[in-house]
């Protein structure tokens, strides 16, 4: 099951979105960081950190997800983890 905390914080004046991903993304979890991801794009924030450090797997379809949007936002998506960033 996955769990995906969203948010939006400001980096050298610039709206960064902040994506906390826990547990596993499987097929079905896939949609909901689509829509996670889509709900920061629809806020015109177009950097994105997806923290995925307490991410234990990640199915062919949710790399699939993070591949269209990484596109999508033109390279802009950082899709790799960074220790302790949105904890504590």
């Amino acid at each position: 099951m996955l769990q995906v905390k969203r948010d939006i914080r400001m980096i050298e004046r610039r709206p960064v979105g902040l994506l906390v991903l826990q547990g596993y993304v499987d097929s079905m979890d896939s949609m909901a960081l689509e829509r996670a991801i889509d709900e920061i794009y629809a806020q015109d924030v177009f950097d994105i950190v997806l923290d995925v450090t307490q991410v234990s797997h990640i199915s062919s379809a949710g790399w699939s997800v993070i591949v269209s949007k990484l596109s999508l936002l033109g390279g802009l998506l950082s899709a790799h983890p960074l220790l302790g960033l949105g904890h504590g």
